[in-house]
């Protein structure tokens, strides 16, 4: 009797094991079906904003059903072909960060942001075509030039830009499909150092320089996304940099454009991203790129310039054509701008807020949708 009851005991343990684990796989299946369920309303919800909005350009035209919902690794910004003023253009929405220092609600922050944006002219920067604000859905809206050739990641993992950021990039933890040559390394990495340095001293705050945020094409490296660092989103890699801070006070004190171009130059040479300082020594490089890598990451306390790195001997030789002229802001504009480089600088120490809120100055109200359009909300540049 008392070896029957254990049995059944046991059976009863068994059956209750597989009816949590059977109710688990119910739950996770539910989960993913309500995720994928969103997703596709979040979906068709940005496409119809997206034709919504370009009704308000004569001289744009939106792609049937060409949307790039997946394209890269933010999910709250929306990415769209268009056809404008008959050139291939990229159309991008994208919510403030919480502490933008633009009041885009306004007429002369949209002025501002817009001023900031469009007047950058330089050869390794990819040019802003239009900046608005959408009110009603209180996102920043950015036109700009579409590159078959995609980014250098996509370069690196012999990708198409339109693919899906988890299709194109399914080894980004492991290693890229190919690497860069030490004379593209050398070309790119000058090419990159100079429209930072024209950035710095235009005094345009950017700090999410990575391999996703540099345009090829015509084998010319241009940094974009300029506007990330004006609406105060959260950088891709902002672990990776507090992990350095908490390494050395030497990264706390640094540029952080020199820590991610150093960043940038490791996965190019190497094929890894990198995750951790003990990469550096797993990987051997050419001795040019190395010396770049050891100056940034490992020379004692010292603290290189963008400017330090370009007169490194592998950057140096590289030609480039004459300065570009520096855009000179009015003092409202340099005020902001300050404010925005101060926000640059520091390292956050959550998970991003940007998905789920706005700028102060830019939220949206709730429950009003598409009650004026888009050229009613601010005209068009």
């Amino acid at each position: 009797m008392s070896v029957f009851l254990i049995i059944s005991c046991l059976d009863c343990g068994k059956k209750q094991e597989y009816e949590k684990l059977d109710n688990r796989v119910l739950e996770n299946k539910d989960r993913e079906y309500q995720e994928k369920k969103q997703t596709i309303l979040q979906r068709s919800e940005a496409w119809y904003d997206a034709q919504y909005y370009v009704r308000s350009f004569p001289k744009c035209k939106l792609l049937d059903q060409v949307d790039l919902w997946e394209m890269g690794c933010r999910k709250e910004k929306t990415h769209f072909l268009i056809k404008y003023e008959g050139d291939s253009c990229l159309l991008t929405m994208v919510p403030p960060g919480d502490e933008c220092v633009f009041p885009l609600r306004t007429e002369s922050g949209r002025l501002n942001f817009r001023k900031v944006l469009t007047l950058i002219e330089h050869p390794f920067i990819h040019k802003t075509r239009v900046t608005d604000f959408w009110l009603d859905q209180g996102k920043a809206v950015i036109f700009s030039n579409y590159s078959e050739e995609g980014s250098l990641r996509d370069v690196l993992y012999k990708s198409k830009p339109t693919q899906k950021f988890a299709q194109k990039y399914k080894n980004f933890e492991t290693k890229s499909a190919t690497t860069l040559s030490k004379g593209k390394t050398a070309l790119y990495g000058r090419q990159i150092l100079e429209a930072l340095i024209y950035l710095k001293e235009c005094g345009i705050p950017y700090t999410h320089l990575h391999t996703g945020n540099v345009i090829i094409k015509n084998d010319v490296a241009r940094i974009t996304n300029v506007e990330n660092g004006l609406l105060n989103l959260e950088r891709q890699n902002e672990r990776l940099l507090r992990q350095f801070s908490k390494k050395s006070p030497k990264f706390s004190k640094m540029d952080l454009n020199v820590i991610t171009f150093g960043v940038l130059i490791f996965e190019v040479s190497s094929g890894y991203v990198l995750k951790n300082l003990s990469q550096l020594d797993e990987n051997p490089l050419d001795v040019d790129i190395t010396q770049v890598i050891d100056v940034i990451f490992k020379d004692g306390e010292k603290c290189p310039t963008l400017e330090d790195l370009a007169n490194m001997p592998i950057f140096k030789n590289v030609k480039i054509s004459q300065k570009t002229p520096l855009i000179e802001f009015d003092e409202k504009i340099r005020k902001l701008l300050k404010i925005a480089n101060e926000q640059c600088k520091e390292l956050r120490r959550g998970e991003t807020t940007n998905k789920k809120k706005m700028s102060r100055g830019a939220r949206s109200p709730q429950n009003k949708r598409r009650t004026t359009t888009a050229s009613q909300a601010s005209s068009p540049p």
